[in-house]
């Protein structure tokens, strides 16, 4: 048996390695027979791409050969396969004809005989001093030399200690392994149906060899095949295949576990080896991860079948998890499993995939890799894929998890994603925006902050070959990803690069809960500077009961509150709702690539509607609110204009902009009043206010704030003029802000890129203007130095 990462087990016939590994497996035998000494542990590295490829060679009569020429090597090898689908069944013919062969070979050193569900392979390791050539005949006499009746009683023995009798419902999932199992125990072989068996499957067309040595040793062995007598034709039939493709049940009373398996077919061979390949580089563990009944990934494996391949992905299921949702719950992981198999199959490399098949450590394994990859071919129609629940478990309906299928590969069909795209051809790099659009909004007094903990989380864990950033404010968190295309690197495959970073970053930020009190460590140290201190406070005036939304990195007391479990469910809750991804880059359709590889990360339950949960903002209640500094410093305040709910932001960044700029009118009234100065807009569409913060002297403090409440008294009667100058304003801020792709994107996100403003009029201005800076309306946080503290 040939298995890329396997180990050998007591009697050296290897089993796959369990775990997530690539397991590129020419058939996994369920025993072997044939003298032999126990191999050397085969390492899980990958071969080395610098070994040569096949050489194929073919004469009419006789069986193709595959020669692999490795210098090195301390001995050559002969790998034979035997092609036994559709001549019975199930894996009856591939056992008995087994089991035939092996007791010809019994006297032949090392050879070794493994059975699969549709054929069987020979290994024979030609050591020091053995004449290549006499062993080819002993094997080429052990295939063609008729069944005598002496022969039958033998061949029963080896049959019944090896056969397995399998359930029909999960004998799919064996068949995909390439297991021999069969329906029900064989009857008796006599010498003639043994006899005709073996005529229907030791021909040209059912056989193919693999050769391996030096190079002379290696064209000796071909010659002496390929120059030999002539072969029986032994074609393969167009007769059903022998396994129907089913979704089956098999109920258990055991409560322990619901062990999963997953196959899916593939036309090509090397289509199921590169998907297992990019399974195991991939997210599939993870992703399983976030389901509501979390899959443990138990084995993956690649097998080349004579017709196409197939991938089959064990998972186990916790029974509690499933409660009384185990349909439904058994057939997400399932849907997601198909998901994940299939678009990896579409991107793997098949030439590697190929490559990779005809190579293994020993030269007996290549040997036999090689002559089962020869023997190989492109199926006539793709099998359908099909699930099983095949260990313990609960009782499931049939019918119920067919229905729950159907639901769970609909709803996997479709996108949870919005998608907003500009292309920018010639940049450097490529932008992308991935977060929620309902940023804050979930957030209360309890668990201010959580959502920012989980983007600053998330742009800590990811490690790949990408920039990436938190992005937080009120009205979108997430993360913001960009790099450069890599040399060679498709347009859509750097779109998917850094899509894989964002979603994966977002995805399983709650895995490691390091990342989590790390960032909500940092996050505390920067609520503690007084600067926050003073900014929170605005916050909870100017949005009580939801100071995130004013302030999104949160508040001191709902982060210091926070568990590591709160902070993860924040981030499930964030990927379960509404989630938008913005890219810019050379082309728009790039954002279809991206937003391919982000569907893979989003939780999507059936039935379930995104949307985001805001409550109604309760109106700030106007006054003066006073903090005192830590330490020495300057005095700051800030003067608050809550604006009324619904306002057009950019109707509100254009009122702030007639307050702002150069000469404008808080620069001609603070001028020698204040050190520093600047008025910007806060807060989301339901609570967005307008902030001019003055900064001096704890002297000069209480002159400045009057100068600010005069300049916004005189601003409720802005005429034409007035407009004009804030447009003006207004649009140099935006073209020193454009030249950012950080900003760009982020405005392309939001539905900000275009101003909005433009066409507004001074009397909509004016009205704004005369409702927002009402002298009672106003709001004042003042930051000053402890009583009797020197002012610098």
């Amino acid at each position: 048996m040939s298995v890329l990462g396997a180990s050998p087990r007591p009697g050296g016939c290897p089993f796959p390695w369990r775990g997530v590994v690539l397991a590129m497996v020419l058939g996994v035998g369920a025993g072997c027979w044939g003298d032999r000494t126990r191999t050397p542990k085969p390492g899980p590295g990958a071969p080395s791409a610098a070994l040569a490829r096949a050489d194929v060679r073919v004469s009419d009569e006789r069986p193709p050969v595959a020669v692999l020429a490795r210098e090195g090597d301390p001995y050559p090898a002969i790998g034979v396969a035997v092609v036994t689908s559709r001549l019975s069944t199930s894996s009856e013919a591939a056992i008995a004809l087994g089991a035939l062969t092996a007791s010809r070979l019994a006297a032949l050193p090392d050879a070794r005989v493994t059975p699969s569900f549709d054929g069987y392979r020979i290994r024979v390791p030609l050591r020091q001093g053995q004449a290549p050539g006499a062993a080819w005949d002993a094997v080429r006499a052990a295939l063609l030399t008729p069944v005598r009746d002496v022969e039958v009683a033998p061949v029963m023995v080896r049959v019944e200690r090896i056969t397995r009798v399998a359930d029909a419902s999960t004998l799919p999932a064996w068949s995909c392994k390439n297991e021999p199992f069969v329906l029900s125990p064989t009857p008796p072989w006599t010498q003639a149906t043994l006899e005709a068996l073996r005529r229907s499957a030791h021909g040209t067309g059912r056989v193919t060899i693999g050769v391996v040595g030096v190079r002379s040793v290696a064209d000796s062995v071909a010659e002496r095949i390929l120059g030999g007598e002539a072969w029986p034709p032994a074609p393969r039939t167009n007769a059903p295949a022998s396994v129907a493709e089913t979704t089956a049940v098999v109920a258990s009373p055991d409560p322990r576990a619901v062990h999963v398996t997953v196959a899916l077919w593939t036309p090509r061979a090397s289509q199921a080896v590169a998907a297992a390949a990019g399974l195991h580089r991939g997210t599939l563990g993870a992703r399983l991860g976030l389901l509501d009944a979390p899959g443990r990934l138990r084995d993956i494996t690649a097998v080349a079948h004579p017709e196409g391949g197939c991938v089959a992905v064990e998972l186990d299921l916790s029974p509690g998890e499933l409660g009384e949702h185990a349909a439904s719950r058994v057939a997400a992981a399932a849907a997601l499993v198909e998901e994940d198999v299939t678009l990896e199959a579409a991107q793997g490399d098949e030439r590697d995939a190929g490559l990779v098949s005809r190579q293994g450590r020993e030269p007996e394994e290549a040997a036999e890799r090689a002559a089962w990859w020869l023997a190989t071919v492109d199926a006539a129609a793709g099998r359908s894929p099909f699930t099983l629940v095949a260990e313990p478990g609960p009782k499931i309906k049939q019918e119920d998890l067919d229905l729950a299928m159907k639901r769970a590969r609909t709803d996997l069909a479709g996108s949870a994603l919005e998608k907003r795209a500009r292309a920018e051809p010639g940049q450097g790099e490529l932008w992308l925006l991935l977060g929620s659009p309902c940023g804050t909004g979930a957030e209360s007094l309890h668990d201010a902050g959580f959502s920012a903990a989980v983007a600053h989380a998330a742009a800590r864990g990811a490690q790949e070959h990408a920039e990436i950033e938190p992005w937080v404010t009120s009205e979108g968190v997430g993360v913001l990803v960009h790099g450069p295309r890599r040399e060679g690197e498709s347009a859509d495959g750097h779109a998917r690069r850094l899509a894989d970073v964002a979603g994966r970053a977002l995805a399983i930020v709650g895995a490691d809960p390091h990342h989590l009190s790390t960032a909500q460590a940092g996050l505390l140290r920067a609520s503690e500077l007084d600067a926050s201190r003073a900014f929170t406070q605005l916050a909870r005036v100017l949005s009580p009961g939801h100071p995130s939304w004013i302030h999104p990195l949160g508040s001191s007391d709902a982060l210091a509150r926070a568990s590591a479990a709160g902070l993860a469910g924040r981030g499930r809750a964030l990927l379960s709702g509404p989630m938008r991804v913005a890219l810019l880059g050379e082309t728009e359709p790039q954002v279809d690539a991206a937003a391919r590889t982000i569907d893979r990360w989003l939780v999507r339950r059936p039935g379930d509607a995104r949307g985001c949960a805001r409550e109604i903002a309760t109106k700030p209640k106007p006054g003066t609110y006073a903090l005192e500094r830590t330490s020495g410093g300057t005095a700051e305040v800030f003067v608050a204009a809550p604006l009324p709910a619904g306002t057009d932001p950019h109707l509100a960044h254009l009122l702030a902009a007639a307050l702002d700029g150069e000469d404008g009118p808080l620069d001609r009234a603070l001028a020698g009043a204040a050190r520093e100065w600047g008025v910007r807009v806060v807060g989301p569409r339901e609570s967005l206010a307008i902030v001019v913060r003055v900064s001096g002297s704890n002297v000069s403090l209480d002159p400045a704030v009057e100068k600010v409440r005069a300049v916004l008294a005189k601003a409720r009667a802005l005429d034409a003029a007035d407009l004009a100058r804030a447009q003006r304003v207004r649009a140099r801020t935006r073209e020193l802000e454009l030249r950012d792709p950080a900003r760009r994107v982020a405005w392309l996100f939001s539905g900000d890129l275009e101003d909005r403003a433009r066409s507004a009029t001074d009397g909509t201005l004016r009205g704004l203007a005369d409702e927002a800076f009402r002298p009672e309306g106003l709001l004042l946080v003042a930051l000053r130095p402890p009583s009797g503290r020197a002012q610098p």
